[in-house]
């Protein structure tokens, strides 16, 4: 399973359950989320993305994220977090990425969205210490100072309450380089205004992992698949349950993620 970079990156990355497949909103429109969401087990994917046992862990974290719309053709976002994690006796405290991202639209008609979006944030280094022992495994819940970005290109088809997306691009992370993504996401909106949506999620480090980071917070590669499910309970305020994993990863925690909080709009 993807880690942190799920706690991460699921604010990040998953089709908005506000506009579908749609990533823009209208001007002064805006989507907000706060997620609560962690994992937990004693097995870890090695470098041959086999399973293997380790001590057992644990992580949480507290999510936040919000996009605003600017103009027509511009939406901002800004993403955050923070969470607790524990690995044998040793635990922990520490901040997820600080994310800024800008949305452009590039084309819109009544079943087809295009959109650009760029990402740029830092991760802020708190206790990056290693809570493993172990010299051939690490479990850091951050990076030391590093600078990331992001270049995402989507398109989505919209028909009635169906629409699915597809996203691809890269991402640099200056503390282990360069991650080729991609996700694939379905979804279907009922009356009662409960949305699910399937996704496919894939991660690809240019650069071989050469040590097991069970939190994945390093370079990682991992196929995984995620279901989200919303409920707008009034037009404006909804309920989200999140839940990923993988079947394939390698340097990365083999225990599902989940995750449960609120949405606004």
């Amino acid at each position: 399973m993807k880690g942190l970079q799920i706690c991460v990156f699921v604010l990040l990355f998953f089709v908005h359950q506000s506009a579908y497949a749609q990533w823009t909103q209208a001007p002064g429109e805006y989507y907000a989320k706060v997620q609560l969401g962690g994992a937990a087990g004693s097995q870890a994917f090695a470098l041959d993305a086999e399973l293997i046992p380790v001590e057992d862990f644990a992580f949480y974290s507290l999510g936040l994220y919000g996009e605003v719309g600017i103009d027509e053709n511009t939406t901002l976002g800004i993403t955050g977090g923070l969470g607790t994690a524990s690995y044998g006796e040793e635990s922990t405290f520490y901040l997820t990425p600080f994310v800024i991202s800008a949305s452009n639209q590039l084309y819109k008609s009544d079943h087809l969205a295009m959109a650009s979006v760029a990402k740029f944030g830092f991760s802020a280094g708190v206790n990056s210490d290693d809570l493993s022992a172990n010299p051939v495994l690490e479990f850091r819940t951050s990076t030391e100072l590093a600078y990331l970005g992001e270049g995402i290109l989507q398109i989505g088809i919209n028909y009635g309450a169906f629409f699915s997306a597809l996203s691809a691009g890269g991402r640099y992370h200056s503390a282990y380089g360069v991650d080729i993504l991609a996700n694939l996401a379905i979804g279907y909106g009922f009356e009662n205004g409960i949305v699910p949506i399937l996704s496919l999620n894939y991660n690809h480090a240019l650069e071989k992992p050469t040590i097991v980071n069970i939190t994945g917070t390093g370079a990682t590669r991992y196929f995984g698949l995620g279901l989200d499910v919303g409920w707008w309970m009034t037009d404006h305020v909804g309920l989200l349950v999140e839940v990923a994993t993988a079947p394939y990863a390698v340097s990365n925690a083999g225990a599902p993620f989940i995750g449960i909080g609120m949405q606004f709009k």
